[in-house]
Parts: C-alpha cells; structure tokens; sequence
C-alpha cells in the first residue's frame, strides 16, 4: 500500500439500543407505514448478513412472532453458509481450497451470480474479491487505501467469473485459477431476503416486509419505501411497492476519502472488476425486481457499468429503477 494522506475516514456507525456496531451496512431504504390497518404490526430488528435486518409482519401477535423467529433463523443458516467472514463458511472453504461440493443455497446463489455476470457483460462479478481485499474493504480487516498500480493488476489476474466452473451433476463448484476468491457481497443479502420471505408464507403470514440493509422485500399490501439522499440527511424519494423487491447501491454506504493525484477524493467499496477501482459514474442506483437476489445484484451491475449503459440494461429488462449521477441528476426506468 502506498502511504496515502486520508483527510477523512468513514466506514459506517450505526447507533442502535446503546450498542456501536461498526462497518454495519447502513439502512439505505426506509420504511413508512401506512394508517388505518385493523392487523397490529410486530416488528423486529438483528444483526445479520453485515447490516441491520428488519421484519415487519401483520398478522397476530402468536402468529407474527412465531413466524418473524423462523425468518431471522433461516437468514443465520444462510449467513453461515454465504459469508466470507466466516472462517467455516461453504464460501470461506471455496476461496482457501478452490474447489467444494456445495449446498443447495451456494448453488443456487452461484449460479444466478453466473447469469448475472452475464447480463452486465461482467460489471458484476463476484470473483472480485481479491480487489475488494487489496483496497481494504473486505477480508482481513484492516483499514483501508489506495494500492499501487502493481497490486491492482496482480489482483485483476484473479477476477473473471468465467473461470468459475458449476458442475451440477457432480454437484461441484470450482476454479480454474489457484488463488480465486469470490465475494457474494453483492448478491447473497438480497437472497437472504428472498428465503426470508418464503419462510413467512410458509407460515401463513400474508403481509410482511424484509429489510437488510438496501435490500428488502415488500409482500401483500402496499408498502411506502424511502430512499435515502446520497449526499445528505432526508430522502430523495419515496416509492409505493407491492410484492416487489428493492435494492439500493450507494458510495455512501462504506467508503474513506483520501487524496489522489494531488486532489481530495472518495473512494467507495463498489468496485469495478474490470479496473480494480472502485466505480464512478452513479453515486445511488435503486432497483425494483421481482425477487430479492435480482434486485441486488442488478442495483450493483448497474451501479458498476454507469448511467447509460444501467440505464438501458434496465430497459432491456424492463425493470424498474432510480439511478442518481454525482451532479445529483436522477435518471428513471418507470
């Protein structure tokens, strides 16, 4: 690392119940609710997946917390599955050993991860993690800063999600390169969201809504959702949502300012892995997709291949989307 001047630092705080939870994902949507309800609402709020997790369910009171326990467990088994913070995690195993048999959710969440890179003509790649690493934004923690040139490229030698082979018949994941590591940073809280929500149906739950963070889930009635002002406190916008999910990629959530070129400039943890620098062109982008794990990585490729090129991927989709440029101009796929 090259001894960078960092005039500020900002890697998230959060203050909840008297507790500091550091490097936390910060809440990026909003919920408002809505008056005149005769169903009571129960909500509850953990740790998990790096970030806050809100569900709100409306239903009665045995049934709501009963249900709102076996969603926030099911997110635990998959948060032990998908970290990369975890030492024993089906991920961790993947990156030390390069190869593993997976899971029915590392599958399934690989290969979508897979399609996704595909549809983003690779902005979104999970295979970045080694460039995540290298800027100090991941695993091990230490604080972050601008590498040298030299680190970026050795680090893009190992970032391509086309040499991730899926074996399903085998039921074998594994790399073509020793030394790939993937990061599902970008993909795994919105399927998280997703098995959340199925877990609530299976219980009878019929209005309910999951938020992780800048990604949730909105079911069975219509939910008001705020997202979040990039540059300052309030919001930029309110949606109305309805069995649809939402997911928000900003530069604001982690990031540290330092100079560069002679000139004071933010550098944020949503990376470019065709660069190995964090990307630029959007400061917010908001996606509203049919399901959790869409949303999320989408919002990111979006945010990653800039406003045009988003914008039309977007269309080509025809999904739903709010993306914010750096002169705070806002672009819209209604």
């Amino acid at each position: 690392m090259e001894n960078v001047d960092t005039v500020e630092r900002k890697l998230i705080w959060w203050n909840k119940r008297s507790v500091k939870c550091q490097d936390l994902t910060p809440v990026l949507l909003l919920v408002f609710f809505l008056c005149g309800c005769a169903q009571k609402q129960y909500k509850e709020i953990r740790q998990g997946m790096g970030t806050l997790i809100e569900i709100t369910v409306r239903a009665e009171e045995k049934e709501a917390k009963s249900a709102i326990e076996k969603a926030f467990k099911r997110i635990e088994e998959i948060e032990k599955i998908l970290s990369v913070y975890n030492p024993s995690s089906e991920v961790s195993i993947l990156n030390r050993v390069g190869k593993i048999s997976p899971s029915t959710e590392l599958m399934e969440v690989m290969k979508e991860a897979i399609y996704a890179g595909d549809m983003t003509e690779g902005a979104f790649d999970v295979t970045v993690a080694p460039v995540v690493s290298l800027w100090g934004f991941g695993p091990p923690a230490r604080n972050p800063g601008i590498p040298q040139e030299k680190e970026i490229k050795r680090a893009l030698e190992l970032v391509g999600y086309k040499n991730i082979v899926i074996d399903e018949k085998n039921n074998l994941i594994y790399f073509k390169k020793k030394g790939m590591q993937i990061n599902l940073g970008g993909i795994a809280k919105g399927y998280a969201v997703d098995k959340a929500i199925e877990v609530l149906k299976k219980e009878g739950i019929k209005k309910a809504i999951v938020n992780a963070g800048g990604n949730l889930y909105a079911m069975g009635t219509t939910w008001r959702i705020g997202i979040k002002n990039p540059r300052r406190e309030g919001i930029l916008k309110i949606i109305n949502v309805k069995d649809r999910a939402v997911s928000t990629s900003g530069d604001y959530e982690r990031f540290f300012i330092g100079f560069y070129a002679g000139k004071k400039k933010r550098f944020s943890h949503i990376f470019d892995p065709r660069t190995g620098y964090p990307a630029e062109g959007c400061i917010s982008v908001t996606v509203i997709a049919p399901t959790g794990i869409m949303s999320d990585w989408l919002s990111t490729g979006v945010f990653v291949l800039g406003p045009e090129k988003g914008l039309a991927l977007l269309k080509k989709l025809k999904i739903k989307g709010i993306i914010v440029r750096p002169d705070m101009e806002i672009l819209e796929v209604k």
